[in-house]
């Protein structure tokens, strides 16, 4: 389901590193608290995990989001991100950015489907 895709900024550059950590926003379209974990591998890509209060998609509004990508121009691409419903299985993909707010030190998370609301998040980690 992953697919490797290498980020080619330095390890200790901030365009990495302000992107690591545990995430929370509200979801304004639907009112769910959401988080997203966002780690970096050993080959330099990151893997984004995502959990919400409830997701609208699935049958008991259960599931986990999951996504390999990397950061091209600042932002943090994840092509395919991907929400499994825990109970019937089933899956929709969504190609999803992260850009990081310098102001506000928010990350905007935003898909290419115009149905789909932008959530803000606020790093809850170090």
């Amino acid at each position: 389901m992953f697919s490797s895709i290498a980020c080619t900024n330095q390890e200790g550059s901030p365009k990495v590193s302000q992107f690591i950590g545990l995430w929370e926003g509200v979801d304004t379209g639907d009112g769910s608290l959401t988080q997203r974990q966002i780690t970096r591998t050993p080959d330099g890509s990151f893997i984004i995990l995502g959990a919400d209060s409830f997701f609208s998609f699935c049958k008991i509004n259960q599931g986990i989001l999951r996504g390999e990508g990397s950061i091209e121009e600042d932002v943090l691409k994840v092509p395919e991100f991907t929400l499994t419903c825990f109970k019937d299985k089933k899956e929709v993909s969504v190609d999803t950015s992260f850009s990081f707010d310098h102001q506000n030190r928010t990350l905007l998370e935003k898909t290419v489907d115009p149905t789909i609301s932008p959530i803000t998040f606020h790093k809850i980690s170090r």
